[in-house]
């Protein structure tokens, strides 16, 4: 990792790309129909040429297996974990039922993908994006399965998850593992113009969180004190047990620095989206986003300053 206060500098520089969206969107320069269109062009373009070149950037070598075999299985550890303090959370607090599953929902699943990969890449560079993608799909697997199952479990509405593992971030990352693990390249003139297509994504990240923020009511996600309960189990304690976790059983400065920024990341904005096409209480969801995102502004340098000591 670079040395802190350069990490710094571009963790803040991504702060002002994501105020710089906010504004803009606050001004009515970027619509709701804007920003769909930005998160289209980055799920369906700039991210699988991102995640493609990436992966089949690197060589094979058993330390990467090595380390991306203990990414997945810490990922999957913190997903568990993250589950059982959900159902704690939710009945200590006596959150109304139709609320619960969304908190639940928010505390496992975290934005690694639109501010994930982002951050990781302001730490580590490419190889950020590499094993960022790898959390990514012990993520995505949980998501649209259990994660589906917490926010349609009460309509009846049991949705189809495994349908929609295989989407483009999916593919993509097999299309790109195919490709480390057998050594095949992409073109050098095809490379050439992947690569810098699939970097926008970082930029196009921080346009859609910024436009996406500005839709929610700062007021009602500051005033309602479970969203921060949960924003404080998700952005500090979950991280903090991952990191004490990782120390104690001395795994390398990488994987623990992926997984904890991972874990740390605010509540998914996919969350909101998906509770409110399934009937789940979506305003609470955008709360539960809306406060998390606000105190990683936080937490996310505190725990990066932690992992550089």
């Amino acid at each position: 990792m670079a040395d802190f206060s350069s990490v710094i500098d571009q963790i803040i520089i991504l702060m002002i790309l994501l105020a710089i969206s906010y504004i803009a969107a606050k001004a009515k320069f970027i619509s709701p129909s804007d920003k769909d269109g930005v998160s289209n062009v980055m799920i369906k373009i700039t991210q699988p040429a991102l995640i493609i070149t990436t992966l089949s950037g690197y060589n094979f070598s058993a330390q990467i297996l090595i380390d991306s075999s203990l990414i997945v299985l810490f990922a999957i550890i913190s997903l568990i974990v993250s589950f059982a303090m959900g159902w704690l959370l939710s009945d200590k607090l006596n959150i109304p039922e139709e609320r619960a599953d969304v908190l639940r929902f928010e505390l496992m699943f975290g934005n690694v993908v639109y501010l994930g990969y982002p951050v990781l890449s302001a730490l580590m560079g490419d190889k950020g994006i590499f094993y960022g993608s790898v959390f990514t799909i012990a993520n995505d697997t949980a998501l649209w399965t259990l994660g589906l199952w917490l926010l349609t479990r009460r309509q009846n509405d049991h949705a189809n998850g495994w349908r929609n593992l295989f989407n483009m971030n999916t593919i993509s990352f097999f299309i790109g593992l195919v490709m480390f693990l057998t050594g095949i390249k992409l073109p050098r003139l095809v490379f050439a113009a992947l690569n810098p297509l699939g970097k926008t994504t970082i930029y196009l990240s921080m346009i859609f969180i910024g436009a996406a923020l500005a839709e929610l009511d700062i007021k009602e996600a500051v005033t309602n004190g479970s969203t921060f309960v949960l924003s404080i189990a998700k952005l500090a304690v979950m991280p903090l047990l991952l990191y004490g976790l990782l120390t104690l059983l001395h795994v390398n400065d990488l994987v623990k620095l992926v997984v904890v920024v991972q874990v740390g990341m605010p509540a998914s904005a996919l969350g909101p989206a998906l509770a409110r096409r399934y009937g789940a209480d979506y305003t609470y969801g955008a709360q539960c986003v809306l406060m998390s995102t606000l105190i990683s502004l936080i937490t996310l340098p505190a725990l990066i300053w932690l992992l550089s000591i």
